[in-house]
């Protein structure tokens, strides 16, 4: 008799969605397949692990509650099935259960009245799945609710980098002083920064905590932390080079960090009360009306007019095509005329930003300036500062 496991398909279908990206980014054949062992479910690129612990199964009981992974009819030896191969099987089915045997054959509707399907697939025994970085030393130990920090990643990773030559800003910066009760994220790309700071319910730490998790990476926990409730348990290790974000008894990621140091933003980010200039407008009309002037823009460039008296304009041309949206919006602190350039999709990740970090009631955004050709600043008043800069076309 083959050994057998059996997988809840909506389980294997959240996972595999997940881990998708990590997999396809791996060189190695070996790693865009999904190791499955009693214990759990392993996807690796060697710099960043996805682990899916399962509790020792009572077999006699079947699911288990919490996870909805159990083994079945015997033993399990570990084996690695291709991802690909079974995202595509599991979007075509309806079955509640998906069973895996280690002769590659995955069955589809076990006990069911509808029928079942059956694939065959190829598989590689467990034994040749390369072995993760362990952790060695732990020099800091952080709880944060997850909510809270999947929020913030989500609003911060907006802003950084992608394929930056700097490589320090192609991820979230995160920093938190030795003693305090305040995580800081933040990232930029140079042409705006996004930071937020949420509180941290306990914190184990004798040095500053500053690291740099990758852009790629951000986004592999920003999808785990989804619908994620109650704290997420952070612990940096390796001499500041590895760190290990557990969502106790669901699942553990472990990434690389990136080895750079982060810039000092304090240096450039200007306090409210320099930008007596107010712009409060509705946040869908206002990413709404970008969109709609990004249509005819060269390179997404777009404009800001404050004519007072009249609803705010955002206005593009290029090459013989132009665009004009207008909405309503309170105006202080201008006198006369103002017309202020900005790349359109940046402003539209601002709101965005703005949408992640924003209680359901708050449905506007405040844009502050200090006067034309500055920088556009919003908050939400949470501790949080978003920053675009102008351009000039």
């Amino acid at each position: 008799m083959n050994e057998q496991i059996t997988i809840p398909s909506a389980t294997l279908s959240n996972i595999l969605s997940m881990a998708l990206p990590l997999c396809k980014r791996a060189i190695q054949p070996i790693l865009q397949c999904a190791l499955i062992e009693e214990a759990g479910i392993t996807f690796s690129d060697l710099s960043t692990t996805i682990f899916m612990p399962l509790p020792k199964t009572d077999l006699a009981r079947g699911l288990h509650p919490a996870k909805g992974l159990h083994p079945a009819k015997g033993p399990w030896t570990p084996r690695c099935f291709p991802v690909d191969d079974l995202q595509r099987i599991v979007s075509v089915s309806t079955a509640a259960e998906v069973q895996l045997q280690d002769s590659g054959k995955i069955i589809m509707g076990v006990g069911t009245l509808q029928g079942r399907s059956r694939f065959t697939v190829p598989t590689f025994e467990g034994d040749a799945y390369p072995a993760s970085v362990d952790m060695d030393s732990v020099e800091a130990t952080l709880n944060v609710d997850a909510a809270l920090l999947m929020a913030a990643l989500s609003a911060v990773r907006l802003a950084s980098g992608v394929k930056d030559a700097r490589t320090f800003l192609n991820g979230v910066h995160c920093y938190l002083d030795a003693g305090s009760n305040r995580l800081m994220l933040e990232a930029t790309d140079g042409h705006r920064l996004n930071r937020v700071v949420i509180p941290v319910e306990s914190a184990t730490s004798l040095t500053d905590v500053d690291l740099i998790i990758g852009r790629e990476d951000v986004a592999v926990l920003v999808r785990a932390l989804k619908d994620v409730s109650g704290p997420v348990v952070l612990k940096v290790g390796n001499q500041g080079t590895r760190a290990v974000f557990s969502i106790p008894e669901v699942m553990e990621i472990r990434v690389a960090l990136v080895g750079a140091r982060f810039p000092d933003t304090n240096r450039v980010i200007p306090n409210l009360e320099s930008r007596p200039l107010q712009i409060i407008v509705d946040r869908e009309a206002f990413k709404l009306a970008l969109r709609q002037a990004i249509v005819t823009s060269d390179k997404g460039f777009v404009k800001l007019i404050v004519v007072d008296g009249q609803p705010l304009r955002i206005e593009s041309a290029y090459d013989g095509r132009d665009a004009v949206a207008e909405l309503e919006a309170q105006v202080a602190g201008f006198q006369g005329d103002y017309e202020i350039a900005f790349n359109g999709h940046l402003l539209v990740e601002m709101a965005e930003a703005h949408d992640f970090l924003s209680s359901p009631e708050q449905t506007t955004i405040t844009l502050n300036l200090s006067g034309p050709g500055d920088a556009l600043l919003t908050s939400t008043g949470h501790g949080d500062v978003i920053i675009a800069m102008p351009v000039r076309f």
